[in-house]
């Protein structure tokens, strides 16, 4: 049977923390990474597209009580205890007000403005071997014929 595979454009980034705190009491321990992730959680507001989260599996929003956080002793460090939690940023390239889009730029510009075009070594190998680069949404209908056509909505990264 073929597989099928159904193309879903991501929408958060998400990125595991792992807090830490090295204090000698434990209390003191859980009460310093309490008020980390508390400042954090202000920091997170006020972005308004970040998301703290914890869990296994299925991330849930942050509960900084006494018996819904989990703060892990390290078996390798007495002294040491730690909280791993989720940050998901909400990821919306087109509704980014910072996002710029190019016409066309050299590989030389893409890397000086550390852009992302794609996997680090395939970029090195284009910009090496003086290949052009077609950056375009394939979710768009008829991109790729468009883009072929060169009357499509594309950047150029190359000479």
């Amino acid at each position: 049977m073929p597989a099928v595979t159904l193309p879903k454009t991501a929408d958060f980034l998400v990125q595991n923390i792992r807090l830490g705190n090295d204090s000698r009491s434990p209390d003191l321990r859980r009460q310093e990474i309490v008020q980390t992730i508390e400042s954090m959680m202000k920091q997170a507001a006020r972005a308004r597209n970040i998301e703290l989260s914890y869990g296994q599996g299925f991330l849930l929003p942050i509960d900084l009580s006494e018996d819904a956080l989990e703060v892990i002793e390290d078996n390798k460090r007495s002294d040491t205890s730690y909280v791993d939690i989720y940050v998901k940023v909400k990821f919306d390239p087109k509704q980014d007000a910072k996002a710029k889009r190019y016409e066309r730029l050299t590989h030389e510009e893409a890397f000086r403005r550390e852009l992302k075009v794609m996997d680090a070594t395939a970029f090195a190998l284009a910009r090496e071997n003086r290949m052009p680069i077609i950056v375009f949404s394939i979710l768009e209908p008829g991109a790729i014929e468009a883009v072929l056509s060169g009357s499509g909505r594309a950047t150029v990264v190359g000479t």
